[in-house]
């Protein structure tokens, strides 16, 4: 949902929709001396921290794809710099921004069906092709959220070819399944019948 570094105290606040996995995120790094993650040579402690839960809306949008990573398809004429600009203050919200090759990102997303008959609304012009892409990581998936609404609002000359949330799980779902398994205390053992 959410990640903030406290550089001066050396820590990071990373705050999860789903509660099961981060009750199996600390099960796993907390069941050894080993098993803690290692940054830099240093082995992090990894514990539960107040906070808020994600409002169902919020749920909702992950469920529905919505990530703290944007990739945004971009014609010639806009570069990251025009990118910054137009999202004013939720710059200060970006953990990275980079420009990346178009050909090193994902297939864009297929367009919106066009209007049903009847409807009387034009369909909008179609984007500008992209030349160039840029990959935008905010602090939360709310930032991204608004970002992206903002991005899809642009009007030439400073519009986008796409805008899409890029997801890149850092676990499969067997792997995923392995952590819940472990964390799950085991049943005792029935007793013994005389």
């Amino acid at each position: 949902e959410s990640m903030r570094l406290v550089r001066p105290k050396s820590c990071a606040f990373i705050n999860l929709c789903d509660e099961e996995i981060a009750r199996a995120l600390r099960a796993k790094f907390t069941c050894s001396e080993d098993a803690a993650p290692e940054v830099s040579g240093k082995r992090l402690a990894v514990n539960f921290a107040k906070a808020r839960p994600c409002t169902e809306e919020q749920l909702q949008r992950v469920a529905e794809g919505a990530r703290r990573k944007l990739l945004v398809r971009l014609p010639d004429a806009v570069t990251l710099a025009h990118i910054e600009e137009a999202i004013g203050h939720r710059a200060e919200q970006l953990l990275l921004s980079v420009a990346v090759p178009l050909t090193s990102v994902p297939d864009a997303p297929p367009a919106p069906p066009p209007a049903a008959e009847g409807e009387s609304s034009p369909p909008p012009p179609p984007p500008p092709p992209a030349t160039h892409a840029a990959r935008l990581e905010f602090t939360s998936i709310s930032s991204a959220l608004a970002v992206k609404a903002i991005l899809e609002a642009l009007s030439a000359p400073s519009a986008v070819s796409g805008v899409q949330f890029l997801l890149e799980p850092v676990a499969s779902p067997e792997e995923i399944q392995q952590i819940l398994l472990a964390s799950t205390p085991a049943a005792p053992a029935p007793a013994a019948e005389d």
